[in-house]
């Protein structure tokens, strides 16, 4: 029997950069040596994180928190996991309740002709574009109070929407006052899908996620924050303090979110157990000879123990992402505030379980990763973006715990520009990827190949108000494309301000968009909020400018050309022009609340106008008609030819423009 192990990686030498993978359609063909081998030992198991000494220091998170004592036994066979719970329940509303609603989201993988799901008919597969398989489903087989009082025959999944079985009422015997609390005992069956989205899985690889009875959140009001498990949306969830117990084969080794004990062998199984405090979830995965890379990472103020858990045959996509996480971790750590967590667990899953791939849960999340460790793309994202994405969660969604489903704008919205600020700070013309001497901006990528194929709606709509492909290229593309034109605008470290006063503010406090916007207004002021912030987040605005074809106009005192500069939308972003010439470059402003604005230039000088020269505006999906190139030429009026010349050498530029040396 082997021994599981775990392998010590110390941190690279300073300096050393891991390669950044951008957008797959772009530059994945120019990245096939990534990363560097290290040598492990298969089959590594979690040992004792520094919490096993103390834990660390953490903000008052839903006081007095509820305990959730999970057990479960996992049948690699069947793929089933046979669980209990014990939730300490107290109810911190203001307000007497006297019913439970929980969430039962396993139920989001009935096949259609057992019911089926909202999760399935708002094509909730569609965003990992998979068809379900294997049908997944919970079985609640026990549900009582502490003194034994049944509480499964007052339950009901009947909570006003047809045809869907992932939310349970449960009435209670007498009203709960506030402060009160409750001891609920369950037992129930969960039969995992074949790996669709999120959860589930593929051939002897397993993600247990969103897999037990969860009761939803109560919000201070008494109101019960319970909803069905919807296409689009995700999670929201009250904190409390975990502890799980995994019985699995010995042959296979089980990594989760929180700190770990030490495994031990009973009765031909490992049983692994794991202690979270202050997380609003918590989920493992488990699969034959599983290798864990782990190290000691450096974070805002002291350590953090970062662990990478991947297949066989995964060493430099694990190695990689050590890297990676490394850097990232502080970076974000620094701006979003510490990390308050002992321990991080990245998981890189296997080819085959795509589908659960690029998901955060509390102190864990799965990245993406094939073997040969290069750039090809999970859901259109590289590996390493994949892995910035799913670490930045951490603190948007993770540390604030907003409402995913009402609001997926403020975690990822907010999370994408994170990540892709990191690469930006970190790589520069570069954090897009690079293809030769050629770079490539990530924001620049993304405006070009998204943005133009679709008109955003209000960013803070519900989740279930988008289809697919509305729901990512407004939440995902233009929240963080707004952000970074704020940024590019007013300056890269006031939006840094706001948005670490937001996270800092908000940690576990389930802040909304109220909370952003008053953190966005004391930075930047109330006419910022109402002009900018309310344009971007309320109403999806953009921006769009153009150069009018250039008219030649002679009189007495010579000739001329006049181009006209307009901007059409409702995001106010003061821009600039630039004319260059023989005499060199000069700028002229072109202020938020001018629509038109004519140039004049001297035809026998000038060379180029350009709008927007320092590329502030990423919310335009154009921009061929931001560029005049004046070709050299005689005297006499250009003929008709010319304005073809010039959108030709326009297009040029504009390509040049998106790269840089």
């Amino acid at each position: 029997m082997r021994t599981p192990v775990v392998t010590r990686v110390p941190l690279t030498p300073r300096g050393r950069r891991t390669l950044v993978v951008g957008r797959a359609h772009l530059v994945s063909f120019a990245l096939l040596a990534f990363g560097v081998g290290v040598s492990a030992s298969r089959g590594a198991a979690q040992r004792p994180s520094p919490a096993a000494e103390g834990s660390r220091a953490l903000v008052t998170a839903d006081e007095p928190r509820d305990r959730v004592d999970l057990r479960a036994r996992l049948d690699p066979s069947t793929h089933r996991v046979e669980g209990s719970l014990t939730w300490r329940f107290t109810n911190r509303s203001r307000r007497a309740i006297e019913a439970l609603y929980w969430h039962l989201y396993p139920n989001a993988f009935r096949a259609p002709e057992r019911g089926g799901s909202v999760f399935l008919r708002e094509g909730g597969t569609a965003i990992r574009r998979r068809a379900l398989g294997r049908e997944g489903h919970l079985e609640l087989t026990s549900l009582a109070l502490d003194d034994g009082t049944d509480l499964l025959a007052r339950s009901t999944l009947d909570v006003g929407i047809p045809d869907d079985a992932t939310q349970l009422q449960t009435s209670l015997p007498r009203p709960l006052p506030p402060g009160g609390t409750l001891t609920l005992r369950a037992s129930f069956v969960t039969q995992l899908p074949e790996a669709v989205a999120r959860s589930g899985f593929a051939g002897d690889f397993h993600m247990v996620a969103q897999w037990f009875p969860k009761l939803a959140r109560l919000e201070p009001n008494g109101r019960w924050a319970h909803f069905p498990y919807h296409g689009m949306g995700e999670f929201y969830a009250d904190f409390a303090d975990y502890t799980l117990e995994v019985r699995v084969p010995v042959s296979l080794t089980v990594v989760a979110g929180g700190d770990a004990r030490p495994a031990r062998e009973e009765g031909g199984e490992r049983v692994y157990h794991f202690e979270a405090r202050a997380v609003h979830d918590i989920a493992f995965a488990a699969a034959p000879d599983l290798t864990v890379l782990e190290r000691d990472a450096p974070a805002a103020r002291g350590a953090v123990r970062l662990r990478v858990a991947h297949p066989p045959g995964y060493e430099h996509a694990a190695q990689a992402q050590l890297e990676l996480t490394t850097a990232a971790l502080q970076h974000m750590a620094s701006a979003y505030g510490d990390y308050p967590y002992a321990t991080l667990t990245v998981v890189v899953p296997p080819e085959a379980a795509v589908a659960v791939s690029g998901m955060e849960y509390p102190t864990l999340f799965v990245s993406s990763g094939p073997w040969w460790a290069s750039a090809r793309p999970s859901f259109g994202m590289g590996a390493a973006e994949t892995c910035v994405h799913e670490l930045a969660h951490q603190w948007f969604q993770g540390l604030v715990a907003t409402d995913e489903v009402r609001h997926p704008a403020l975690d990822e919205g907010l999370t994408s520009w994170a990540a892709m600020d990191f690469f930006q700070t970190r790589d520069g013309h570069a954090s897009g990827g690079r293809v030769g001497r050629v770079t490539f901006d990530v924001f620049e990528v993304e405006r070009s190949y998204s943005l133009p194929r679709v008109t955003p709606r209000s960013p803070l709509s519900a989740a279930s108000d988008f289809d697919t492909d509305a729901y990512f290229r407004t939440v995902y593309v233009y929240v963080p494309l707004a952000l970074e034109s704020v940024a590019r605008t007013w300056g890269r470290e006031r939006l840094l301000r706001a948005l670490g006063d937001y996270a800092r503010a908000g940690r576990f406090q389930h802040p909304g968009p109220q909370e952003l916007r008053a953190a966005f207004e004391r930075e930047y002021g109330a006419w910022f909020v109402e002009d900018v912030f309310d344009a971007i987040f309320t109403r999806g605005c953009t921006l769009h400018t153009e150069l009018s074809e250039p008219v030649s106009r002679c009189d007495a005192s010579g000739c001329r050309e006049e181009l006209v500069a307009r901007r059409r939308g409702c995001l106010p972003l003061p821009l600039q022009i630039e004319i260059t010439s023989d005499e060199g470059t000069r700028r002229l402003p072109f202020p938020a609340d001018v629509h038109e604005l004519t140039v004049v230039v001297d035809p026998a000088h000038v060379h180029r106008v350009t709008v927007d020269p320092g590329r502030r505006n990423l919310s335009d999906p154009r921009r061929l008609d931001d560029v005049r190139v004046f070709p050299a030429r005689a005297s006499t009026p250009p003929t008709r030819g010319a304005g073809l010349s010039t959108r030709m050498l326009s297009l040029f530029q504009l390509l040049l423009s998106l790269g840089g040396p």
